[in-house]
């Protein structure tokens, strides 16, 4: 019974084939982290330093350990020459997220040679305040910094960057020793992070004292 033979042989080796294409797949996509991470790591010891605008960010649709991988479109803008837009993708830690939206100022190191390479720098991030459109303060800033909170008096969904959502805020700030006062920012969040900035939620907040439009927010995770 040939048609027999044939349908076990096919309900056997189909199967099989189905696995070993999707561990190759999937052993594809892990070796070009691997293999992304090396050359992140070499530019971000040999790379020229730099300052760059967001232009945009948008999500890939992929996630590693919950942290979502996101496509950014950047505006370099390197002391030893012209301009230059380059994208490149990174992942975030959902913690982060804040810190990455259109106007954002972040450090990246690019490749002299070839800038179409480029890596973002976050560690020297991480050793300054977010801000929301001013240029990026020196890496001593944490001395110049001070502890506050930001109670969100209104919260309006912006355009959507694929999974992340943009929200616009008003915050008002409070610092000690200092009057409350009023500012505009625009942060990217994932979906189940969204009733934390919901209007009177209260957010604790790292301020520059050099600009005080300069904040950090501190987003805790919802599981």
């Amino acid at each position: 019974m040939p048609g027999l033979t044939l349908i076990i042989i096919l309900s056997i080796v189909l199967p099989l084939l189905l696995a070993a294409i999707t561990i190759f797949l999937v052993s594809r996509f892990f070796f070009g982290l691997m293999r992304e991470s090396r050359e992140r790591q070499s530019l971000l010891r040999d790379g020229e330093s730099s300052v760059a605008e967001i232009l945009s960010i948008s999500d890939t649709g992929v996630t590693v350990n919950d942290n979502p991988r996101v496509a950014l479109r950047l505006f370099v803008q390197p002391q030893s020459r012209t301009g230059f837009e380059v994208s490149t993708k990174l992942l975030v830690p959902r913690l982060s997220l804040a810190a990455f939206q259109p106007g954002s100022k972040i450090r990246v190191r690019f490749d002299p040679n070839d800038l179409q390479r480029v890596a973002v720098d976050t560690a020297a991030m991480n050793n300054q305040p977010r801000q929301t459109s001013s240029p990026i303060a020196p890496a001593d800033s944490a001395a110049s910094s001070v502890r506050g909170t930001a109670v969100v008096l209104d919260a309006v969904a912006a355009e959507s960057a694929g999974r992340l959502k943009l929200v616009n805020l008003l915050l008002e700030m409070h610092v000690a020793d200092r009057p409350p006062y009023q500012l505009h920012t625009k942060v990217a969040i994932a979906p189940e992070n969204e009733a934390l900035v919901k209007r009177g939620a209260q957010i604790n907040a790292t301020i520059s004292l050099a600009d005080t439009t300069q904040i950090s927010l501190e987003l805790p995770a919802t599981g």
